[in-house]
Formats: C-alpha cells, structure tokens, sequence
C-alpha cells in the first residue's frame, strides 16, 4: 500500500486555512485538530463498548455510521457563506506592503 500523505485531517486543515477569517485561523485550526484527537482516543473505548453490550457483528460498523451520518446531516444544515460576507477588511492581504525586504 502506497501513502499519499493526504488524508481527511489533511484536507480539513486547508479548508480552514482558506475559509477562516486570519483573526480566528489558529484558533479555529486547533480547535479541529483537538476534537481529531479526542475521536482518535475515546473511539476504540466507544467501539470495545459497543461490541460487548451488542452480540451482532455488525454493531461495530453501525457505532460508527450512526455518528457519521449525524454529523454529515448537521453539516448539511449549516448555510455556506453565511459568515463570508461579514469577513472583516483586516483579513484581505495588505496589498502595500512589499513581500521581500
């Protein structure tokens, strides 16, 4: 198996860089990557839970779905640009200033 390097955090990470206003950025960033890694360290308690109080062999797939698909309907809840248009003049790159000294 062949590792790109690009993953779902990955693809997170530059949605956030480029929808997040610069005043919220860092914050908004380290926000998602600490909600990651809480997923990644309750996630194997939630599945070994799940798998001793449910006897079928699906039950581990549908621990997972269910959240899945709640979170992909809240998502589809949200109004895309909703907070675009309230984007402050301070986030736009000041075009005066030189990139190089």
């Amino acid at each position: 198996m062949v590792d790109s390097g690009y993953d779902l955090s990955s693809s997170l990470e530059y949605s956030i860089a480029f929808d997040v206003g610069a005043r919220l950025r860092g914050t908004a960033l380290g926000f998602s990557l600490g909600v990651g890694r809480i997923g990644a360290i309750v996630g194997p308690s939630y599945l070994a839970a799940v798998a001793v109080l449910v006897a079928a062999p699906q039950a581990g797939f549908y621990a997972f779905v269910i959240p899945a698909v709640l979170g992909a309907v809240l998502i589809g809840l949200l109004k895309p640009g909703a907070r675009r248009a309230q984007a402050a003049p301070s986030d736009a790159p000041d075009s005066e200033a030189p990139l190089a000294p």
